[in-house]
């Protein structure tokens, strides 16, 4: 009885290790997360363009 758990138990162990996970389709981003992004950066970039120091003349 247990030999044929340990046995039950390795072949289910060897099928799952086996097993092969699907590849993940590669997908385009959205038209509007292009657009949060480009807006988000060039937030950023203003903020950091505050920052900066402007020279005496």
């Amino acid at each position: 009885m247990n030999k044929q758990n340990c046995i039950d138990k390795l072949i289910q162990c060897l099928k799952e290790a086996s097993h092969v996970p699907k590849a993940r389709k590669k997908t385009k981003p959205t038209k509007g997360s292009k657009e949060r992004r480009l807006k988000d950066k060039k937030k950023k970039s203003e903020t950091k363009k505050l920052r900066q120091k402007k020279p005496d003349y």
